[in-house]
């Protein structure tokens, strides 16, 4: 606990005393925090970390990082003691001791809460997750740990793998439980029940057990779902983890749900409006339509939704301006949400775990809005809000005065006047008494109307009595007062997030993915003259704003001499889109904008077992299968379940949405005793007849690179615009997504991709080494508007830029959950490779390999002519090194296990992720000729090598990687004929090694101009004699703050609509 999250550890701590714990003890990590809870007599001690807030402290930075190892590094302090021990994170409240856990369930040496939003457990089982498992997602922010041998050995472990594992603890917390060959042992216990839920962890030294998130709740079970009275079962705590908008919206997640303590007067003090969301225009009942917890169509539930949604905001923005016209403080209603909010995408307006949820739901705040944006910068924002949650007239800490002294005031169509009120008879419906108001009065107008009421300390506004909200009220007099309130209006409110973009084309939805609330969206106060007017301001912009939801609670943010990469800053604000550091945001499947997907099973491969027919068989009439299925028919998953097959033929896959999936890495596997000279013969597409960079036993292949072309851009647009001019825009639909292609002219632009630093080999004079992938967001006459920034500058002498449509080939296919193993051999040595090669992706996009392997393989994974390409999780191992004496065809020796890890040519857009190469490659990870915009990332390498191969190769963004001891981390090849390494804007952003390493170096030695012309290295150790002697054009900075990953905060900085 540290200053900044004072507020919620005196809230943690009065949950833990309600629920009678009385054994807690609170770790403190500065010392105002240290000196204030010794004050008031808690039980604490220091952990003070100083360091952290030097290297930032919003999150991604490094200090946030380390921030949330501190809970692992307490543990590794603790554990010798010899206690049990609970883990708390502070955004939490405790209902329940949770000490009778440990003997409830006296074979798990670890409890951990549930991440999700769901629970296979029966109604009335309060045991652990029927369905847990080490491969769960579980949360470090509440655990339970038996003291014992083994777990004292693995809390010291857990601590140590801070020094290796570049992501925050409960990542690393997964990879190091997720060790061992017989994962997920069921515990031999006799005790019903508990054999499948605890299992072993840990290559089998510790047992876990998951606790449901029907009584480890978070904020999305206990406040949407109340999956605990679902379940019919007592919750022991709940985590504030499912919540959005930072630590602002934690609070107000814990506020709607009552439990959070706020002082005695924000209870007592002053006076409050609310309204009631009557709705005219829509008839608000109760319940839902009918039968609408059975529709199937995503589409037409959130336009349902997000059609309610705006005509209650509507309401709240009356009800606002009334309360902030007469000085009171704003109650917010129960808003009622038919659909929920998730970060990736709804399926039928749900998480997709949570399918069986009845709708509606309760909205909470940070559903429609950013709590943090309710009162900051007046003089920016306008009329800072006092705001109370909807929970706040039902809270017991709210005084019985407030309470019961409420007024209902109804604007009614049946007053002729503008200055009378009537009270009528019988009250309001909900008790109090009800005064009728003239509709569509300003507060110049109502207010003294209101005067002698000033008494009812609550007044709730009702829309019963007129026939829209816009006849309600008029809103503001003065013109300066409603432009005032309006712009607090604008900022206050978040998005709905999100379709899923494979329906999106659809409905015509591609740009209405993410969709940006607004309480304006039928009318606004203009004030003045026009105030009873109003101004229509139709639905909006659409403004992808996801926003990444932070782990753990966030900090002050980072002090003012914290030293931070002038290319970034701490969270972006330093960058140029025109200066030397390129958007690699758009890395990744689907450019990054949506997860991995994961479609059902939809047959498995023995299905096609025939009697004495081999694997390869198989397998080769499972893909026949699938291949001659429609298109139209959706994703085909042939699913191969654990154990180890034998192939001895290429697995091809020629058909988009076509997933092959294993039961994981560790469990299936494909074992491949030839190579492919043994199945193919040599390879014709190699002079040599070797497979040095192409092919793969598993294979997936489209037709095309290029899509028709539709359009020439015009004129002299620069880098870093999005609005260009071209000669025909008849092709192109706004929403779509669409390739534009550069054609050099006389090596002109390829010189300018060198920022004409270098000058590049004549050999690729008039080609065409360059594209990138853009979203068009409108049209308007001959200029086409995209939302990705122009990566180049163009001119007409140098390059003829042309948009096409995406490619008709392979999309959305993707290999997961096994491994590739080859017998082993010597390798056989640098461009000998007879074709022991796992993976191959060729001309194909939005495409991905996740949880996959290779054993004694020549080439892991190689790639040719593809986009936007996942690579997530490969192990790259060996059974024993294949490096060797032998000479090759050339002479050669070898002291390399395998020629690429990963490598991709003539490929845009691909993010290479976890990767975790155990053995010796020449090249562990590598961009080859004509690759742009891809990203290696959060990955780590026995000692790794980040190759640039020149032939037009980058610009590349390697970041947060362990390159383990450092001895060739930037050591690239390629034929000195294909010119410089890299391309400008190349760069390697937080790398560790072991030992200080040597600058990139090419033909001419390390830090040489004729690696590249222009290239970024920050938070790179190296070397520092060879560092002072580098080219001059380079940017390098050792050591700085701010983002660990450049990759994410580029991403998250785009989401929020800000790059």
């Amino acid at each position: 606990m540290n200053e900044a999250q004072w507020d919620f550890g005196m809230n943690w701590r009065h949950w833990v005393e309600k629920a009678g714990i009385d054994y807690f003890i609170i770790a403190a990590t500065d010392a105002p925090t240290s000196a204030r809870l010794a004050e008031q007599g808690d039980p604490c001690f220091e952990r003070i970390d100083e360091e952290s807030q030097k290297l930032g402290l919003e999150w991604g930075q490094e200090g946030w990082r380390r921030m949330t190892w501190n809970k692992v590094f307490l543990l590794d302090a603790l554990i010798d003691w010899g206690f049990n021990l609970v883990i708390s994170d502070l955004d939490v409240a405790w209902f329940k001791d949770p000490m009778p856990l440990f003997t409830q369930h006296p074979h798990a040496d670890l409890l951990f809460s549930h991440d999700g939003t769901s629970s296979w457990n029966e109604p009335g089982d309060a045991g652990l997750e029927a369905a847990g498992s080490p491969h769960s997602n579980y949360n470090t922010g509440v655990y339970l740990i038996r003291n014992n041998a083994a777990t004292q050995e693995w809390a010291h472990a857990f601590a140590k793998s801070f020094s290796k594992c570049t992501s925050h603890e409960q990542p690393c917390a997964y990879e190091l439980m997720r060790i061992g060959a017989t994962l997920g042992s069921p515990h031999p216990s006799t005790t019903p029940g508990e054999q499948a839920r605890i299992t072993s962890i840990w290559d089998n030294k510790l047992w876990m057990g998951i606790l449901p998130a029907s009584i480890a709740m978070n904020a999305h079970t206990l406040f949407l779902q109340r999956l605990h009275e679902v379940k019919g079962v007592e919750p022991y705590v709940v985590h504030m983890t499912w919540t959005y908008n930072g630590i602002p919206g934690k609070r107000s997640r814990l506020r709607d749900l009552g439990l959070w303590v706020d002082p005695p007067e924000y209870y007592s003090a002053g006076d409050f409006v609310t309204v009631n969301l009557t709705l005219p225009e829509i008839v608000l009942t109760p319940a839902p339509p009918a039968s609408y917890n059975s529709w199937n169509e995503n589409e037409d539930m959130i336009s349902f939704h997000l059609d309610w949604i705006h005509a209650q905001l509507q309401q709240a923005y009356a009800g606002m301006a009334l309360a902030v016209s007469a000085g009171r403080t704003f109650v917010l209603p129960k808003f009622v949400c038919y659909c929920e909010k998730i970060w990736y995408s709804v399926v039928r307006c749900r998480t997709a775990e949570a399918q069986n949820m009845t709708l509606p739901v309760p909205c909470p705040q940070d559903y429609l809005f950013v709590p943090g944006n309710y009162a900051d910068e007046p003089q920016q924002f306008g009329t800072a809000l006092d705001l109370r949650e909807s929970f706040f007239l039902d809270n017991e800490r709210t005084p019985a005065a407030v309470k019961e002294s409420v007024l209902t005031i109804q604007p009614s169509a049946e007053l002729d006047c503008t200055d009378c009120v009537k009270e009528a008879e019988g009250g309001a419906a909900g008790g109090g008494p009800l005064l009728l108001v003239p509709p569509m009065l300003t507060d110049a107008q109502l207010l003294p109307l209101l005067q002698q009421y000033r008494k009812y300390r609550v007044w709730r506004l009702s829309f019963a009595g007129v026939g829209t909200t816009q006849r309600a009220y008029a809103g503001f007099a003065k013109a300066e007062e409603a432009e005032a309130f309006n712009r607090r209006i604008e900022h206050i409110t978040t998005n709905f997030c999100c379709r899923r973009e494979e329906e999106s084309p659809r409905y015509h939805k591609q740009e209405e993915n993410s969709v940006q609330l607004s309480m304006m969206r039928d009318f606004r106060f203009l004030g003045g003259a026009t105030s009873a007017e109003a101004l229509r301001s139709g639905s909006g912009m659409v403004k992808a704003a996801t926003l990444l939801l932070a782990a753990v609670l966030a900090a002050a943010p980072p002090p003012a001499h914290a030293a931070l990469s002038k290319l970034w800053g701490a969270a972006g604000e330093l960058w140029d889109a025109r200066g030397p550091l390129p958007d690699f945001s758009f890395a990744g499947y689907m450019q990054g904008n949506s997860p991995l997907p994961t479609p059902p099973v939809t047959r498995s491969v023995l299905d096609f077992r025939k009697p004495r027919a081999s694997d390869t068989d198989m397998f080769l009439a499972a893909l026949a299968w699938a291949h001659r299925q429609p298109v139209t028919a959706g994703s085909i998953v042939l699913a191969i379940p654990p154990g180890t097959f034998t192939i001895e033929k290429q697995l091809r896959i020629r058909r988009p949405r076509l997933v092959l999936r294993g039961a994981g890495r560790e469990k299936t596997a494909l074992y491949i005793p030839k190579s492919l000279t043994d199945v193919l013969g040599p390879n014709k597409k190699d002079g040599n007849g070797f497979y040095v960079n192409t092919g793969g036993f598993i294979n997936l292949q489209g037709e095309s690179e290029e899509g028709k072309p539709v359009a020439t851009v015009l004129g002299r647009p620069r880098k870093g615009e999005t609005r260009l001019r071209v000669d025909n825009t008849k092709g192109i639909q706004p929403g779509q997504l669409y390739d534009v292609w550069f054609k050099d002219i006389k090596g002109k632009f390829n010189n300018l991709m060198f920022n004409n630093l270098a000058v590049a080999p004549d050999t690729y004079a008039g080609s065409t080494r360059a594209k990138y992938t853009a979203r068009v967001l409108a049209v308007k006459g001959e200029i086409v508007v995209l939302e990705r920034r122009l990566p180049y500058n163009i001119d007409p002498e140098a390059v003829v830029a042309r948009i096409h449509r995406r490619p008709d080939t392979v999309h959305e296919s993707g290999v997961e959950g096994f491994t590739v193993k080859f017998p082993w051999s010597p390798y056989g040595g640098h461009h000998c490779e007879v074709g022991y090669n796992a993976f191959e992706f060729r001309l194909a996009y939005d495409c991905w390999a996740r949880d996959v392997g290779t054993v004694n393989a020549d080439n892991a994974l190689v790639m040719f002519g593809v986009t936007s390409v996942t690579v997530s999780g490969l192990l790259i191992q060996v059974t024993k090194t294949r490096a060797n004496r032998i000479p090759n065809k050339w002479g050669e020796t070898t002291d390399a296990d395998g020629h690429w890890g990963v490598q991709h040519g003539h490929s845009f857009d691909i993010l290479v992720e976890n990767l975790d190469s155990r053995c010796r490659l020449m090249h562990d990870a590598g961009t080859d000729a004509a690759s742009k915009w891809g990203v290696f990332m959060n990955s780590r390498m026995r000692d790794g090598s980040l190759d640039m191969h020149r032939g037009l190769a980058g610009p590349t963004l390697y970041t947060s990687i362990d390159v383990g001891v450092g001895s060739r981390a930037l050591k690239s090849g390629g034929p000195g004929r294909s010119g410089p390494n890299a391309l400008a804007g190349t760069t390697w952003w937080g790398i560790t090694s072991a030992k200080p390493i040597t600058p990139p170096q090419s033909n001419d030695g390390a830090g040489a101009c004729s690696f590249g012309s222009s290239i970024n290295l920050v938070g790179v150790n190296l070397d520092q004699a060879q560092a002072r002697k580098l080219c001059k054009n380079w940017w390098y900075e050792r050591s700085v703050g701010g983002p660990a990953n450049l990759y994410e905060a580029q991403l998250a900085r785009r989401r929020a609509g800000l790059m």
